[in-house]
């Protein structure tokens, strides 16, 4: 059976430029860029560029048909997200400005430094169904405001794949490892032909261009997901609440759900966690679960006769050492 991933279109832009993680530490930087100028062209293996010119500055830029801005992003350190087992992908939000960035990008970091320097890759707004596309591109661009810092209309771009919707990717650059994941500096630019949006009514109007630069750190996985024995599990949080009601020996209308992470925030996907009953008597739908490309794993808790309730998901690192385990608990009403 094919597995569902998130199809990316404009309803579901709203939601991600609603709901997407602020970027706090980035501010505003004058002058704003300028035009920027078409590279094409390339292919061929990428030779990972050496030179260190500017490379400790992180940033995004864009020019819209209305204006134009730089944004410093030294700061910036985010965990990528996936929607299949082969594509990560980020967003997040300026805060200062409201313009929303996207990156998309091979899940494995040995196919991460192959990519080619210089190519004009098409824009894939819609990376998750276009993971296979994704195996040797990069896909970045840019939601943004009609004006600085108004969220209710936006230039959005477009799903088609016209010569003015492409990525360049112009460096890609190891910088070091942990035990599991490898982290790059990746600079480019992009092109993407948008149209304004209202955020409120949803209504499509105008078409424009909205173009400019980046430099930003990407995480990429060394191995395969859990294959591995230095894949060593942080911590275990929970994705929803803690605490229910219920009625006596009913299953909970809520599944309990837990995401396991690194020390970064990143999750970690086939990663073992147990389900214990500790008070109460009740039951759970399995003793052992595996998380997800998201690092996210369920059950269902059916609740005892009386009394406090109470279920622990537990998960140990490869050397056994336990993670403190998460707590849920439940009262017969």
């Amino acid at each position: 059976m094919r597995k569902k991933y998130f199809i990316f279109n404009h309803a579901l832009l709203f939601a991600s430029l609603a709901l997407s993680l602020y970027i706090t530490a980035c501010s505003k930087k004058d002058p704003a860029p300028s035009d920027q100028s078409e590279q094409q062209g390339g292919g061929g293996e990428n030779e990972e560029e050496t030179g260190n010119e500017n490379d400790s500055e992180l940033y995004i830029s864009f020019k819209a048909p209305d204006w134009s801005q730089k944004i410093d992003c030294s700061k910036l350190n985010f965990a990528p997200q996936s929607c299949s087992d082969s594509v990560l992908y980020v967003y997040a939000t300026s805060q200062s400005t409201k313009a929303v960035l996207y990156i998309a990008y091979p899940l494995d970091s040995t196919t991460v430094s192959k990519i080619a320097l210089n190519k004009k890759f098409p824009m894939y707004v819609d990376y998750c169904d276009y993971r296979s596309n994704l195996q040797e591109a990069i896909t970045f661009f840019v939601a943004v405001p009609q004006k600085s810092g108004d969220a209710s209309t936006y230039w959005i771009p477009t799903r088609n794949f016209a010569d003015n919707n492409y990525t360049i990717v112009k460096k890609i650059k190891y910088l070091e490892s942990d035990t599991h994941y490898a982290k790059f500096l990746v600079a480019g630019s992009y092109s993407s032909n948008s149209i304004l949006t209202s955020m409120s009514t949803g209504q499509l109007n105008t078409n424009g261009m909205v173009s400019g630069d980046f430099q930003l750190i990407i995480w990429a996985d060394r191995v395969n997901i859990g294959d591995q024995p230095d894949h060593l599990p942080r911590n275990i949080k929970a994705n929803g609440s803690t605490y229910f009601e219920g009625s006596a020996n009913q299953t909970l209308n809520t599944p309990l759900t837990v995401q396991v992470q690194n020390d970064w925030g990143m999750y970690l996907a086939k990663e073992e966690v147990q389900w214990v009953v500790t008070k109460g008597g009740g039951k759970v739908s399995a003793d052992k679960t595996l998380t997800d490309y998201n690092g996210r794993t369920s059950v269902e808790w059916t609740l005892g006769a009386s009394g406090q309730q109470e279920v622990e998901a537990r998960v140990s690192r490869y050397d056994g050492k336990p993670v403190e385990p998460l707590v849920f608990t439940a009262t017969v009403k």
